[in-house]
């Protein structure tokens, strides 16, 4: 009874699952107190599956391709969140009394266990020059937060969302004018490049910072992940590409080495 209910809103695949969420919240609620033998919605599957885009990056090919036609405070907002990994929620009210000259430390906006936890977040190469070019942004008496609008303001969640939705759509192939920032995920499917996946991105320039090598455990704990999904970045971005560079330069290899020693022989 409980699955045809959950069934009957497949349609609306989040407000199932949270009504769902809800109705175990509930029903557990009694089955402490005594009043319930069992909770029936405990173990039911959820229906929406595209909330897990830990794996899901901007590449640089998405960051180039917005940065080309966003206006500058939207695509300020874009290369902070490639090199924080910070949620939209902290970008907008991210002060400079919270920026430190080698990491950055704020209370996130998003709770987890009931609690606000402390984000603390290294000072990543490239990061330092952009924050010295964002304090030279014109702002309005008074205004202290990182990212300001075109207005001298600070934004607004709302408002940054707008504007970052407007400038996505801009982001198109100049011939065909599909849509550019697009992730394929393992089913082929197509799904648009969101501002809270630049979290990926950033997990990636942790994975590459020339000379040092963290680990998927020290990742994690910035990131606020599992292991596990800081690895299948790390296989997926990383090292695989990392693999794919190594082979095309012993396949170029292949194709000189003929040609010189037949001109050697000569």
């Amino acid at each position: 009874m409980t699955m045809a209910w959950r069934d009957s809103m497949a349609e609306t695949p989040r407000a199932a699952d949270n009504r769902i969420s809800t109705l175990c919240r509930l029903l557990e609620y009694g089955r402490l107190r005594s009043r319930l033998t069992v909770n029936v919605a405990k173990d039911i599957p959820t229906v929406y599956k595209g909330g897990n885009r830990q794996e899901v990056i901007w590449e640089n090919k998405h960051l180039a391709a917005f940065i080309k036609v966003s206006k500058t405070p939207v695509s300020d907002v874009i290369r902070l969140a490639a090199l924080t990994g910070l949620r939209r929620a902290d970008l907008v009210v991210l002060r400079w009394s919270d920026v430190f000259s080698d990491h950055i430390e704020i209370v996130a906006s998003k709770k987890s266990a009931g609690k606000r936890r402390k984000v603390v977040m290294p000072i990543v190469p490239g990061l330092r020059v952009l924050l010295d070019e964002l304090r030279t942004r014109p702002r309005k008496p008074g205004v202290e937060t990182v990212l300001v609008t075109s207005e001298g303001t600070q934004w607004t969640p709302t408002g940054l969302n707008s504007s970052f939705h407007e400038a996505r759509k801009k982001v198109v192939d100049e011939k065909t004018k599909a849509p550019l920032l697009i992730h394929t995920d393992h089913d082929g499917k197509q799904h648009p490049l969101r501002l809270h996946d630049l979290r990926g991105t950033f997990a990636t320039h942790l994975m590459t910072i020339p000379g040092v090598r963290l680990t998927d455990r020290e990742i994690s704990e910035v990131m606020g992940w599992s292991e596990k999904q800081v690895a299948e970045i790390r296989r997926r971005y990383v090292d695989d590409a990392a693999i794919v560079v190594a082979l095309g330069k012993r396949l170029a290899n292949v194709g000189v080495n003929p040609a010189v020693n037949s001109q050697s022989a000569a």
